[in-house]
């Protein structure tokens, strides 16, 4: 006989054996993703067949339920596995979109037996809708933080969600979306927040049917989002969930809220040009948060309000990015923006931000809350939690803003913006204690496989050569490229003011010293050669790069020697933060575009 959950315990009890078993099918070859999302196909069969003992009607064709599945052993229970999917993906409604695209992804008849006795031992539709609700969420939470399974660039962190939603506030009247919604989970936070606010039957009808909807592109989060939801009571007869590319299309419909997290980087090889599609964006580009953006913007009506996570070279990209932000400071209220530190998501050394923005009136100002300066997370040891965004939350939801003293929260005008270069949103203001990021060894090794960041700043040609006795150096100098030798073994003999004051030096034009020049510029009708790897201002960094998206264009042989870096090389941005520049140290060389500037010296004479 199936039990009854009715405590938080047996919540806990019941996901600990869903991951047990999770850990006996991935010895076998089978990830935790498709694991969960076979758990996923087979909770819908279960919860059928308990909705046909309580008198309802099936909603699965005959022949193709869990009663026609559920006595089966070896092949036969794979055979008729395999025929159940095959059917169920070609109906239409919610069940249409859970099984998109279902496939058997666990072949061997002794696993799946007791996966499908897993499910089979609960009765699922007798637990409250909150608890089978957080079992499924919390084991599509523990599926995000696997780096293994790869899920995890469809997950934000909860703590993160809850706050956005906290300061955000939607209405149960109101229509909330999300048009990259992973596995749900601005959705869910923004119902678990709407639902408290009345017990009306009319409002909490439209609650779990009309209010919510989302759109992502990959058929099985589309799978997991529409059954998180599910669970939750939300579109119990369609799914609010659609496999759909949101920026194909001009909004249908305007909505009260978005909440969002779009995905960083390029967009999926083989994806339709957007340019192409759509005449309604503000400006044509490449860039998938840029696109994102506008359409967010685009599907707001007038006073609706928004929310989304965007990485930092949104804030200050030159071109395309220049054009939005001063759309979004002349017809949007962007009032608010929150730093995120590093180590929050799955992709490490992602920089990251949220804009809270609404529609309607233009910008007079934006405060700004500092929550990465000498803040240390990561997804192993010190995860964010809810309690680390508090001080946020509560300097957001003030009525009379004002600096308060707090040195992470300052305000900054409209026409203090617009002064900067290409109207950038990358302002810091906090000095930081300590730069260098705090990583765990995983996180560390994952760093260098990636290449999205150079690990190793302590170590370089300066604390060699300082280490040398003079004759040492004399012989270094005789033998090397490297130029201001000469500097360098002064500074270990001199203060810094004594060399600039010293009559041994003397002002020089940097043309002089070093070799100077921009990059190369993009022009897609013009361009021609080889498709090869550059980096753009979104790239640089102070001290670093970020290698989260690494763009291609054409470039001839003819053009490498003057927009190609060399180990050693400068490169300086000429936007965002005024000077923003890091020392090329890899031995590969890289192509850099015109908004970037090689500094190079000179042979010595």
């Amino acid at each position: 006989m199936a039990k009854k959950i009715t405590n938080t315990n047996s919540e806990q009890s019941l996901t600990k054996k869903v991951w047990q078993l999770a850990d006996v099918i991935a010895a076998a070859g089978v990830g935790f993703t498709d694991y969960i999302t076979q758990l996923t196909y087979l909770l819908f069969l279960k919860m059928d067949d308990e909705q046909i003992k309580l008198g309802e009607k099936s909603a699965i064709p005959d022949g193709y339920a869990w009663a026609d599945l559920v006595e089966l052993t070896g092949e036969d229970i794979v055979k008729q596995y395999n025929a159940t999917l095959s059917e169920l993906r070609k109906q239409d409604g919610l069940m249409g979109t859970i099984f998109t695209r279902a496939e058997n992804k666990i072949q061997q008849p002794v696993l799946l037996k007791k996966t499908i006795t897993l499910i089979g031992e609960e009765n699922w539709l007798s637990m409250d809708g909150d608890i089978k609700g957080s079992i499924y969420e919390s084991i599509l939470e523990k599926n995000g933080q696997d780096k293994k399974s790869g899920a995890g660039q469809y997950f934000t962190p909860r703590a993160l969600i809850n706050a956005m939603v906290d300061v955000t506030q939607p209405k149960i009247t109101e229509t909330v979306c999300d048009p990259a919604c992973g596995t749900g989970g601005f959705l869910l936070a923004a119902f678990d927040f709407m639902k408290k606010q009345s017990k009306d039957r009319d409002k909490q009808k439209f609650l779990k049917n009309e209010a919510l909807s989302g759109n992502d592109i990959t058929p099985l989060v589309v799978t997991l989002a529409s059954m998180n939801l599910y669970l939750h009571g939300v579109g119990t007869k369609q799914s609010p969930i659609h496999c759909a590319d949101s920026l194909e299309k001009t909004p249908e419909t305007l909505v009260d809220v978005v909440l969002a997290n779009p995905p960083f980087g390029t967009r999926p090889a083989g994806s339709t040009d957007i340019s192409a599609m759509r005449d309604d964006l503000y400006v044509s580009t490449s860039n998938n948060q840029l696109n994102f953006l506008q359409h967010i913007m685009l599907m707001l009506k007038d006073g609706g309000r928004a929310a989304v996570v965007l990485p930092d070279n949104v804030l200050f990209e030159g071109g395309a990015g220049e054009t939005i932000r001063k759309k979004l400071l002349s017809d949007f209220n962007l009032h608010t923006i929150l730093r995120l530190p590093t180590g929050i998501f799955y992709a490490n050394g992602v920089k990251a931000n949220v804009l809270f923005f609404t529609k309607g009136n233009d910008t007079k100002e934006i405060w700004y809350y500092d929550y990465r300066t000498d803040i240390k997370h990561t997804l192993a040891t010190n995860p964010i939690q809810r309690r680390h965004l508090d001080d946020f939350v509560e300097c957001y939801k003030k009525e009379n803003r004002k600096d308060d003293f707090n040195p992470r929260w300052k305000r900054f005008s409209k026409d203090e913006i617009l002064k900067r270069d290409k109207s950038s949103l990358d302002i810091t203001w906090l000095k930081a204690a300590d730069d260098t990021p705090d990583y765990s060894l995983p996180e560390i090794l994952d760093l260098i496989k990636r290449g999205s960041c150079i690990v190793d700043k302590a170590t370089n040609n300066l604390n060699f050569l300082l280490n040398k006795n003079d004759k040492e150096i004399v012989d270094i100098e005789n033998n090397s490229e490297i130029p201001l030798i000469q500097l360098i073994k002064l500074a270990k003999q001199k203060t810094l003011q004594e060399l600039l004051t010293n009559d041994e030096w003397e002002m020089v034009k940097l043309g002089e010293v070093c070799e100077h020049n921009a990059g190369k510029t993009l022009d897609k009708g013009r361009n021609t050669g080889t498709l090869r790897e550059y980096i753009t201002t979104s790239n640089l960094y102070w001290d670093s790069f970020d290698f989260t998206e690494i763009r291609k264009m054409l470039i001839e042989d003819k053009e490498l020697e003057r927009c190609t870096a060399l180990k050693g090389d400068l490169l300086v941005c000429e936007g965002g933060d005024a000077g923003r520049s890091a020392i090329w140290k890899s031995n590969e060389p890289i192509c850099f575009q015109n908004h970037i500037h090689r500094v190079r010296p000179k042979d010595k004479k």
